[in-house]
């Protein structure tokens, strides 16, 4: 959740001055890929599975998840959206290797990026389900609009740290574990 990792890096800068730091973006796969080739020593992603055995892990907080369509789509003119309706429009997915996803429509597409996805939300290609620090966020704030389904429950996402199994985490990494968890649990997202 960019609203929190930006409080955090705020906060790092003041607590830290003289640390060099390289932040790196991606996947889930590809954020794993840093810390497995030594790239990066600690990563943060939403959980989508287990990430394997190579890497120790810890829960960090959750982030709300939404249904976002365009303004402009059939579905945002409804008070509510069901599952039928939903079912009659492209939904779009994220691309994500051996985790089972709710699968509404019979016409779907899958990106490996939830900004990506929200883009095409944007842009009228379908609808998703996404992080509402992503739905809301300010890029897409006028573009994408939330719709309510009673009838589909969306758990939260849960946030992780990981790091290589074995490896000791310094005084910096469990200070970052320890506030990006307060930050989610604050409700900064």
């Amino acid at each position: 959740p960019y609203l929190v990792a930006d409080q955090l890096l705020k906060e790092l800068a003041e607590r830290y001055p003289a640390l060099e730091l390289t932040q790196l973006n991606g996947t889930a796969t590809e954020v794993a890929d840093y810390v497995e080739q030594g790239r990066a020593s600690l990563a943060f992603q939403f959980d989508r599975g287990d990430p394997g055995s190579a890497f120790a892990h810890r829960h960090l907080g959750n982030v709300a998840q939404g249904i976002f369509v365009a303004q402009g789509h059939p579905l945002a003119a409804l008070p509510e959206v069901g599952r039928n309706d939903l079912a009659r429009h492209r939904q779009l997915l994220m691309q994500m290797d051996g985790v089972d996803q709710v699968v509404l429509s019979p016409s779907v597409w899958r990106a490996d990026s939830s900004y990506n996805i929200a883009a095409m939300v944007a842009n009228g290609v379908g609808w998703a389900i996404l992080p509402l620090n992503i739905g809301e966020y300010q890029g897409f704030s006028n573009e994408l609009v939330s719709v309510r389904c009673a009838d589909l429950f969306l758990p939260m996402l849960s946030v992780r740290t990981l790091w290589l199994r074995g490896g000791s985490l310094s005084e910096t990494e469990l200070w970052l574990q320890q506030r990006m968890g307060q930050l989610l649990r604050a409700g900064a997202q």
